[in-house]
């Protein structure tokens, strides 16, 4: 069948079903009515969205530019089934709580990322690549048998705008809005030949920081500061009516102060201590108002990409070729201190003003990814009554990282050093996939795939950098030297930079079990020192004084924990799908389906326990969905209307999470002094889980020209079991019995899984002798989630004889004292807020428009995503209230 011979009353005004962003006003054709057809490409072949026997949805580009949504991220505004945040230049996505926020070289997105199709595994610069957009295409659940690379979650497709054959048209678009944004788009379609064309198109967008820095230091400018340059050529030729071939590349360079977080520790921590009230983030007078110290943010990205795509249908079928190669190299240097709220600049600096403001702790990512896809795939075309496709997909990836922080106005710890030189990850995979129409009416779908995938990793290193300097050094040694530890060292200073993908010293370079050899690798990693720094001339001191001196021993004072680092896994699997749909009217379509999606298992950072280097591994994931739903359309008092609803269950084993632990055991200095390990991202496999929702999409056209839709998603979501024991890392850096918290998921809710969340909006289009005008309201809403597997709430562990029994009374009370100190980290639970966006239009003519939006009216704020560890509640939030106006011509 194909596409179905059901009549639709879908308006290209809704954008789509499921997406409330589509308004009245962009009905060119239908006076009161759903009338245009809606396809999308969810089954990698053209159908009609009301076919689709799947939760899927689209939303058409001018929709989104008409309302100002500008940026990746501000499709969870749109769309209740996701949850996107960004966390240091990286896009993480959720749907329906599915998702993954490990950012390192060895994660992979659990819902996937593809332009035109092809598959992103960095997905680093999406916001500054969403221009000259024909749709973006939302498919919900495991997408193994016939796209990607088996993403459980489901799968976003941002379908860029292709060039028109035999038409030489185009258009330029200037905007402005506060925080001095700029914003300016072209593209330019020009025809070669009859059957060839080229298009370009370009981008600039610059705004100053959305973070307002309200601290001493006031020429530092805070993060999400823009400033990014984008352009995409696109050449189709159709040599035939039976071939068909396009090729594309685009480039980005994105540069300002990157989208570092902010750290609402003192701001929680207050309120465990009794000193405030309980309040939320959003209570503060202005929560994004902050103190800053330190170095200026600074984000440098270049991110480059070409692809292609070639089709050739044999009458009864036809044969397609995607390929492409993508560049990821980002760069990205801010204060590791960051930011705090000025309510609590007294209670942070104190006396010790000066000093503070001239701290330059600071963390530095440098990292460069480079991925090749290739993938062939055979299709039955739609007429056929059994439309099958058969496939192969290999993917490449190799990649280099380095991660960096320094530690100013420390007395011990200096910093530490993660340089990876060579990781490469290799995925192949072949599927099959079918729909076979029993009946006109009654259809069968089936698929399989296997998959097979390597990850390995060879050479670089992980440290922990630790110096025990001389007090007093002013004096001659031996015998006027001060030999007690520690003195204050400065690291990282004005001028200071990192060696990140240049360093040329690694762990086989050296002697690790010298403290020379050591010294010489952390030497390694700096490329230059700051103007302020001494940590050089305290080093140099050691070098060349301590060894002589009596009382004076280089090994007890350089204690960095050197872990050299390596790692290899290969898995294999097989997925499945098996679906059932009937068409009960013309109008009306039921279906039922189970489907399976398998998630690769991998292996974290190397650490040191008990002297001897391990490389723990996770094993793979695994979900199975079984999901029924039925799509509808009729007529409501003379007037078109569509119902969606969905059910589904989804039925996790050994879901696999990111969360901080402890790296190793501890570091003896041998002076009587230990230190703890520290605590590393690791991925684990965390425990099985179930979610069980329903998905509602009504669409309603009323009289006046008027469109209201709704959109909402219901989520019960818990962990039911634990794949092994967990330690709760948010309030200290375990090391052994005395100080290691246990903590079981069980009961848990999954994070970034609101209960309920939805959109509901109201447009209209009205045309007059003056020209046409436009709006939309739409009002989206989320009930409360968590941002992390421990669903904190505030509530601290119970620490007592009952919970720990083998514990001394003395490290009871240690114990409780930490927690209470850290009790501020302890919090990652986002209350249910409700945000406005506003969007009108005027065109006086067909070839001009002029544009408003205020997006998020009430300014409210909440957090995307988190990081949580002791002394540390780093949130990045959603942006504030922000409004403009465009103007395009189109010739």
């Amino acid at each position: 069948m194909g596409v179905s011979k059901r009549t639709l009353w879908l308006g290209a005004s809704m954008g789509v079903i499921g997406a409330l962003t589509a308004p009245a006003f962009a009905q060119d054709d239908a006076d009161n009515g759903l009338e245009d057809e809606i396809v999308v490409t969810t089954e990698r072949r053209s159908q009609s969205l009301q076919d689709t026997a799947a939760v899927a949805k689209q939303i058409d580009g001018d929709d989104l530019r008409k309302q100002g949504l500008n940026s990746f991220q501000d499709l969870a505004t749109v769309l209740p089934q996701l949850n996107i945040g960004s966390r240091e230049g990286n896009v993480e996505v959720f749907i329906r709580g599915i998702g993954d926020d490990n950012n390192t070289e060895l994660s992979e997105p659990r819902s996937a990322i593809l332009l035109d199709g092809l598959y992103l595994s960095r997905p680093r610069g999406l916001g500054s690549f969403f221009f000259d957009i024909q749709s973006v295409e939302l498919n919900v659940g495991p997408q193994g048998t016939l796209r990607g690379r088996n993403a459980t979650g489901g799968s976003l497709n941002i379908i860029t705008r292709k060039p028109d054959l035999g038409e030489f048209n185009g258009y330029v678009d200037v905007g402005l809005g506060n925080f001095a944004q700029r914003e300016y788009q072209a593209a330019l379609n020009v025809p070669l030949w009859d059957n060839a064309a080229i298009r370009f198109a370009g981008y600039r967008l610059r705004h100053n920081s959305k973070i307002e820095n309200v601290g001493d230091l006031t020429d530092i400018r805070e993060s999400r500061e823009v400033d990014d340059l984008a352009g995409r050529v696109t050449f189709l030729w159709e040599p035939t009516e039976r071939l068909s071939l396009e090729l594309a590349g685009d480039y980005l360079d994105q540069g300002g102060t990157g989208f570092g977080g902010l750290d609402y520790f003192p701001f929680f921590q207050q309120q465990a201590d009794g000193n405030i009230p309980s309040q939320e983030i959003r209570d503060l007078n202005n929560p994004r108002q902050v103190v800053t110290q330190g170095a200026q943010p600074v984000q440098d990205a270049e991110i480059w990409g070409i692809r292609g795509n070639a089709q050739y249908d044999f009458g009864n079928f036809t044969a397609e070729y995607i390929g492409g190669l993508r560049t990821v190299d980002y760069f990205f240097n801010r204060t590791a201190s960051d930011a705090f709220f000025p309510s609590f600049d007294d209670l942070i600096i104190g006396d010790n003003r000066a000093d503070f403001f001239d701290t330059f702790s600071r963390v530095q990512f440098d990292q460069r990814s480079q991925s090749i896809i290739q993938e062939v795939r055979l299709f039955a075309n739609d007429d056929q009554r059994f439309r099958w496709t058969v496939g192969g997909f290999y993917f490449k990836e190799y990649g280099t990282a380095s991660f960096a922080t320094t530690a100013d106005r420390s007395f011990v710890f200096a910093g530490v050093n993660f340089d990876f030189p060579d990781v490469d990850r290799e995925n192949y995979a072949f599927y099959a996939d079918g729909t076979y129409d029993i009946t006109e009416n009654f259809r069968l779908t089936g698929g399989v795939r296997y998959t097979n995938e390597r990850l390995k990793r060879t050479g670089g290193f992980g440290s922990i950098e630790l110096f025990l300097f001389p007090n007093d050094t002013s004096g001659t040694p031996p015998n006027t030297f001060n030999f007690s530890c520690c003195a204050q060292h400065r690291f990282g200073t004005e001028g200071f930079q990192f060696a990140g993908r240049n360093r040329t010293v690694f762990t086989e370079d050296v002697d690790l079990t010298t403290a020379e050899g050591r010294i010489a690798l952390f030497l390694g990693g700096v490329a230059q020192f700051g103007e302020d720094d001494t940590i050089d001339d305290l080093i140099n001191l050691l070098l060349t004084e301590g060894p002589n001196q009596t009382g004076f021993d280089l090994q007890g004072r350089e204690i960095s924990n050197i872990t050299p680092n390596f790692g290899s896994r290969r898995d294999e699997f097989f997925d499945y799908r098996v679906r059932l749909e009937y068409d009960v009217t013309p109008d009306m379509l039921v279906y039922a389906g189970v489907s399976t999606g398998t998630n690769s298992g991998g292996f974290n950072d190397s650490v040191t326990q008990a002297n001897q280097i391990i490389t723990p591994e996770f094993d793979v994931e695994e979900v199975r969905v079984v999901e029924v739903g039925a799509k509808s359309a009729f007529e409501l008092g003379g007037y078109r209307s569509i119902f969606n609803v969905a059910g589904f269950w989804y039925d996790y084993t050994d879901q696999q999470f990111t969360i901080l632990a402890p790296a190793g055991a501890g570091v003896s200095t041998g002076m009587g002094m230990s230190t703890d390990a520290g605590l590393v991202s690791l991925r684990q496999n965390v425990g099985d889980s179930r979610i069980l929702g329903f998905d509602v999409d009504y669409t309603q056209q009323l009289p006046g020209n008027l469109t209201f839709r709704t959109n909402f998603q219901y989520l019960d979501t818990e962990f039911t079991n634990a794949s092994q024991a967990l330690v709760d890392t948010r309030f200290n850096n375990p090391n052994g019995p005395a100080d290691t918290i246990p903590f079981d998921p069980v009961g848990n809710r999954l994070p970034k899984a609101s209960a309920l969340s939805g959109l509901v909006s109201l447009s209209q289009a009205v045309e007059s002798n003056l020209g046409r005008f436009d709006w939309i309201v739409s009002a989206g809403f989320r009930t409360d989630y968590f941002l992390t597997i421990f669903n904190g709430d505030g509530t601290l562990p119970t620490i007592d004889a009952s919970t720990f029994p083998d514990l001394s009374a003395d490290d009871l009370t240690a114990l409780q004292n930490t927690v209470a100190g850290n009790a501020g980290s302890s919090r990652d639970r986002v209350p249910g807020y409700v945000r406005l966006d506003i969007g009108a239009g005027y065109n006086p003519q067909d070839n001009l428009r002029f544009e408003l939006y205020v997006k998020n009216l009430t300014d409210t704020a909440y957090s995307q995503t988190s990081i949580n560890s002791p002394g540390l509640n780093l949130r990045f939030l959603n942006d504030q209230r922000t409004f403009g106006g465009r103007v395009r011509l189109n010739f």
